[in-house]
Parts: C-alpha cells; structure tokens; sequence
C-alpha cells in the first residue's frame, strides 16, 4: 500500500510537465515562471519540510498520523490545482503538495524501518522504493492516455471553447481519487502502529537499536551535491521535454506525454 502510494507521489508531482501547455492557454506565464511553477515551487517546501521532519523525529518512532496528513495535504493540493485560476493559486498549491509529500516519504520510509523488523526491512523498503520508481517511469505515459482518453469522452467545443472544463483540469482531480480511496486504507496502518507500542521515544534500558552515529555535516552536504545533480538535470528535462515538443514540433500536449512517456518507460530502468 506504501509503495502504491509512493507511485503516485511521484506521478502527481510530475504529471505538471505534461500538463503545462494546456495550462499555459488559461493561466499564461512566462517561462521562468512556468520553470519555478515545475520546480522551486514544489522543491523548497519539500526539502523545508523534510528536513524539519528529521530534526523532529529523530530517536523517536514515526507516528502513522504523519503519513495520513501528508497523504490529505498532498490530495486537497492536487485538487487545488486542478480548480486554481490563477499562477498565484497553482504556486500555493505545488508549495502544499511538496509540503503534503514530504510528510508521507520520508516518514514512511522512517515507519518501515522501525516495524518492518531486521529480517523483513531490507525487503519493506525496496518494495517501497520500487514505487517511485514506477511512477517515473509511467507518469508522462499516464498522462498522455488520460488525455487522449478525455480528448474523447470530453471533446472541447471549438465555438465555445470556454464552455466546458478544461481536460488538465481534469486531471488533477481523476488523479486525485486513488489517493482518497486509499485514505482510509491508512487508518489500518495506524492501528497496527498502535498494536506495535507507543509513539515517543525510545525506552530506558538497554537499547533496542544502534545509538545514531556522530553527524559529519560537511560530508553529508558533498554526499547531497553530488547526488541532487544528476536528478535535478533528469527532472528538469522530464518536465520541460513535452512542452518543448508542443511549442518547436507542432505535436498535441497528449501526443508529446505518450511519446516522451513510452521512451521514459523503456530508458528510466537503465538508472540516471
């Protein structure tokens, strides 16, 4: 159910770039602001987020309640950018859903490794990180289909453009709904959290886990600029590819999602 979810974190956070010409004929931007829209908009309150989270929980046991907030914030954030009508709006709300996400993955991954157990964690967080990487690989795919899908069961009137929803509005709130049927999924997590022992810290006595390690933070950050460069390049393209394919190739926003999503498909197992 984790990893489900960790799926579609990554298609609801990358399905913008797919979506971003048909956005961009009812809320025009520039393309810097189209850029902070796709990125910094979603990035620095996830990282904020994250990283508060850690300094929080650090030596205590993850409470469940974490996951099922950040799976609503991420869910109203999603929707709300599907109704917004204004950059304003859709920067707010990319801002809510990287708040949203950073309270689900790095607490779930926190959640499995204290109840997963030593001989089931190795196995619980590849299952997990298998998600994500589903989710890269699929999203353009997904969106392309759902476009074409829409483009069908919900053509747009060409005298009367403006009478009908918009299909990338649509897509927000279709891709939202998994993540409300799996809400109450998550109220199952909870009590087996609960069954497991109390949230707080950990127990006087002999320790039931290694006592964290001294923290070298200036190892830390070479580690962490050397691993953002690679994803920050791959995400950048990810997101700007099907506009670029609209705007300097003449194809339709669905036709550009599939074919960038079929050849992401094929290439994300490679690795970076």
């Amino acid at each position: 159910m984790l990893a489900i979810l960790h799926c579609l974190a990554f298609i609801d956070r990358t399905m913008i770039g797919g979506a971003l010409p048909l956005m961009r004929l009812d809320l025009p931007m520039t393309d810097a602001g189209a850029g902070w829209l796709i990125g910094t908009a979603f990035a620095v309150p996830y990282g904020v987020t994250a990283l508060a989270l850690a300094a929080m929980l650090r030596g205590r046991r993850a409470s469940p309640w974490w996951l099922i907030s950040g799976v609503a914030v991420w869910t109203a954030a999603t929707l709300v950018t599907g109704a917004a009508q204004s950059t304003t709006i859709l920067m707010l709300a990319r801002a809510g859903l990287g708040i949203g996400q950073a309270m689900f993955v790095p607490v779930a991954i926190a959640w499995l490794v204290d109840t997963a157990g030593t001989d089931g964690r190795a196995r619980a967080l590849s299952v997990f990180t298998s998600g994500s990487t589903i989710g890269r690989s699929t999203a353009l795919l997904a969106i392309g289909a759902l476009l074409s899908l829409l483009t069908v069961l919900a053509p747009v009137d060409p005298a009367n453009p403006l009478g009908g929803v918009a299909h990338w509005r649509w897509l927000f709130v279709i891709t939202a709904l998994p993540n409300i049927v799996m809400l109450p999924l998550l109220v199952g997590i909870r009590r087996s959290a609960a069954r497991i022992g109390p949230v707080g810290p950990l127990p006087d006595g002999p320790p039931t886990r290694p006592l964290p390690a001294e923290v070298r933070w200036s190892t830390i950050a070479l580690y962490f600029a050397a691993a953002i460069m690679p994803v920050l390049l791959i995400q950048a393209m990810g997101a700007w590819l099907p506009t670029l394919f609209v705007r300097d190739r003449g194809l339709l926003p669905a036709e550009a999602a599939i074919l960038l999503g079929g050849v992401t498909l094929i290439a994300a197992p490679a690795g970076q």
